[in-house]
């Protein structure tokens, strides 16, 4: 069961993403595409929001990046000095 899904009134998007058949499945679910077209100016200020956003996941995953808990560079291939 579980809560409802929500769905976001809009979805940003850089120019990558500029495609009708992406901005059609966005219009058929009920989201307002924000997507820059290619060739024309860009949205002003996605990049800031952009960069927090992806801070945010790097920050989210970095205590993932070893299973074992240990520093990457102790369990490194260098060998240790005698």
């Amino acid at each position: 069961m579980g809560h409802p899904l929500k769905r976001p009134d809009a979805l940003l998007g850089d120019k990558g993403y500029d495609s009708n058949p992406n901005r059609t499945e966005l219009r058929q679910r009920g989201i307002l595409p924000v997507i820059s077209r290619k060739g024309q100016p860009g949205i002003q200020g996605l990049g800031k929001l952009r960069y927090f956003v992806e801070q945010t996941f790097a920050c989210c995953t970095s205590s993932r990046a070893s299973p074992s808990g240990e520093n990457v560079a102790s369990t490194s291939m260098v060998p240790s000095s005698p």
